[in-house]
Parts: C-alpha cells; structure tokens; sequence
C-alpha cells in the first residue's frame, strides 16, 4: 500500500478534513436453529446499541462488519437456511432499520405529553427534536418496528457501510455478497459488491454468490469519497488501486476472517 501513497505539500489556506470512522464487529445474538427474522431483529437490536455508542464518540462514518446481519456460515457449504437471510438491498429490512430508524443522540421517553418532552430535551441542550410519526395520536408506531425501540429521538449525522447477503430482484434473485451506504440523511447511496470470491478450502463461497459485475464504485458522501473492498479483495493489489483510481479518499475492507488469519 505505501507504494500508492502520493506526497504532496501541505495545504495553506485550507484546514485539515477530520474525519472519525467507528468498526463495529459482534458475535451473533440467538443460536442458529432459531428462525430466521428472529435471529436478524436479535442482531439488529444489539447492533442499535452499538451504533448508539458510536455516534455518541463522534464517529461520522460506521463501518459494520461483512454479513453482520446473518451467522457467517458459508464454510458449510449449505444453502439453506442460511440463504433466506438475503435481502434486498435497497428495501430489505436491514436497509430499512440503518436508514429509518432516528439514531440516537437521544433522551428516551414514553411520556406521550409533548410538553414535557419539549421542557427535558431544553434541559438537554438539545438543538433539535423529532417526534414519531402520529405522536399526537394513540396509533401504535411499533407496527413494522421493533419492541421496545426508542420512541423519540434525534438523528445521528452518520454514514453507514452495511454489509449484507444481497437478493437480486432484478435478476432473477441472484445472490451476491454486497455493502450498502447509507448516507446521513438516511438515504441509500449506492452499493458495492465483492470482486474476489475465495475458493480456498472450507471457504468456497461461490456455492452461494460470485464475483461483482459492477466493478470498484466510488460513493460522494458528506464526508468524503468512500469504497468499500469486502474481504478477500484485500489480497488483490490492484483492487486497492482502481478504488484509488476512481477518486476514493477511505476504503473500507469489511470481512469475516479466521482470526489465525488476520496475525
């Protein structure tokens, strides 16, 4: 990687861009014979609490781990069940609770009285609150949600890379093994896909998806130009190098590995 590093003078006028990124890795939540949308709303709720504690230290970037939303299970070499865990990734459910739910710099209340909330959130300095959806009303807002969500909060200003088991609906429900961004307005960006698949022993993902067709995109965001190489890519020099070519500021390499491997 040094020999892509590119000197230059620093600049005069301008001050340094800051930009703090936050990793999040997990173990699964339940055991992997429970079903399969209880498993994904368990690790979604753990992952909240982590994002949670991300945003809080100043991260303006999360980064989570490859297939954070699914057991990693693919040195079995069976598609099922494990292939059910694969979503759209535009409007899957994982999308959908990174970009629609208010992350949380947050004071939690269940008061329904909005004065109330009004006189805590000036106590709490807070610049801004956002009520749910018919918080005038007594219309539930955990239909599509999740038990117990919080529900009033502020949203974190973050940009989310968020790695899934992507289902196709363009094609077929093909699978690929893709990275979502998700911007901090809470809009999807774009995806990335895994150019390198291993084939290595137990680890033969091609049983389940296969090398990207969309070649090495590059994502504006509000805090620069981002890529994402997922896993395996990272032992491909010139991966690094068309991410770089195509005007990337942070590459993000978000895996699943064999701890022995990574020493």
């Amino acid at each position: 990687m040094r020999a892509y590093e590119i000197t230059a003078e620093p600049e005069q006028l301008r001050a340094p861009r800051k930009v703090r990124v936050a990793a999040i890795q997990f173990a699964i939540v339940l055991p992997t014979t429970a079903p399969i949308e209880e498993q994904r709303k368990a690790i979604h709720h753990k992952v909240a609490t982590m994002i949670d504690a991300a945003a809080a230290a100043g991260a303006n970037i999360v980064c989570m781990h490859e297939l954070w939303t699914m057991p990693f299970a693919f040195c079995t070499r069976e598609r099922l069940p494990w292939t059910e865990f694969a979503e759209s990734a535009e409007h899957g459910p994982s999308t959908k609770f990174l970009s629609q739910v208010h992350f949380l710099r947050h004071f939690v209340v269940e008061n329904e009285d909005i004065e109330q909330v009004h006189e805590e959130a000036s106590k709490l300095s807070s610049q801004r609150i956002v009520l749910p959806d018919f918080s005038a009303t007594n219309l539930s807002t955990e239909k599509d949600g999740w038990p117990g969500w919080p529900r009033l909060a502020a949203k974190y200003n973050i940009v989310i890379v968020s790695s899934i088991l992507e289902r196709d609906e363009s094609k077929d429900d093909v699978l690929w093994n893709a990275a979502v961004v998700i911007s901090n307005s809470g809009k999807v960006i774009g995806k990335s896909r895994k150019n390198h698949i291993p084939r290595i022993g137990d680890f033969s993902e091609s049983t389940y998806y296969m090398e990207s067709t969309i070649g090495h995109p590059v994502f504006e965001t509000a805090y620069g130009k981002i890529a994402i190489n997922v896993c395996y890519g990272r032992h491909h020099p010139q991966n690094w190098m068309m991410y770089a070519l195509n005007g990337a500021e942070i590459i993000f390499n978000p895996c699943a590995e064999v701890v022995e491997n990574l020493r």
